[in-house]
């Protein structure tokens, strides 16, 4: 095995610690960065067939569908993941459903849940095109916040959005990268799955 091959598999090891690093902080801070999961998943797999590792790449290919599948199950929360138990929401988010329906009284709790369920995946699903980066980093942390007191409240949201753990198993330890070979100094590696293969070939 050439010198050049052999800093390439360091590259392609660099890689795979770097992106499972991501998924793993991904899915450990809250669990919803569905789009995040799903790209770190699919260069996983990249990764792993350029590593000649058919199961791993296969299991990060199963994980990347499995983000997305929950990506799609929050944008329809409205219709499928209630009930909520109101009680268990912190009081800043509830004065501020009730301050969006206009409403001076307690709204009943039915309705208070599918409101919190409507407002949450409307912060969780991201901004539209041309929104202010400062309205789009509030909505961020306003659905970072919520997260831990919704997925108590809302037991379906953990289970069927959310992750119980990383879904992947740890890749295996880079081995010892040659001096000027470390995973900057490789272009190929950002490139797509059959490019990486024919790197390797």
């Amino acid at each position: 095995m050439g010198p050049q091959r052999v800093t390439r598999g360091c590259a392609v090891q660099e890689a795979q610690q770097l992106l499972f690093k991501a998924l793993t902080w991904s899915v450990l801070d809250g669990g919803l960065s569905h789009h995040l999961q799903r790209a770190c998943a699919l260069e996983l797999a990249a990764a792993h067939a350029a590593a000649c590792q058919a199961a791993h790449a296969c299991a990060a290919l199963a994980a990347a569908s499995t983000a997305a599948a929950k990506r799609a199950r929050l944008q329809l929360g409205l219709h499928t993941l209630g009930p909520v138990a109101v009680a268990g929401l912190p009081a800043w988010f509830c004065e501020q459903l009730r301050a969006q329906e206009a409403a001076a009284q307690q709204l009943p709790d039915d309705l208070m849940g599918r409101l919190a369920l409507a407002r949450f995946c409307q912060l969780a699903g991201g901004a539209p095109p041309g929104t202010p980066v400062s309205h789009v980093a509030s909505a961020v942390q306003q659905a970072h916040m919520l997260v831990p007191s919704l997925k108590t409240a809302c037991p379906k949201l953990a289970s069927e959005c959310c992750w119980a753990s990383v879904p992947l198993p740890p890749p295996a330890a880079p081995a010892a990268v040659a001096p000027g070979g470390g995973l900057g100094q490789h272009a190929w590696t950002r490139r797509s799955l059959p490019q990486l293969l024919q790197a390797l070939a």
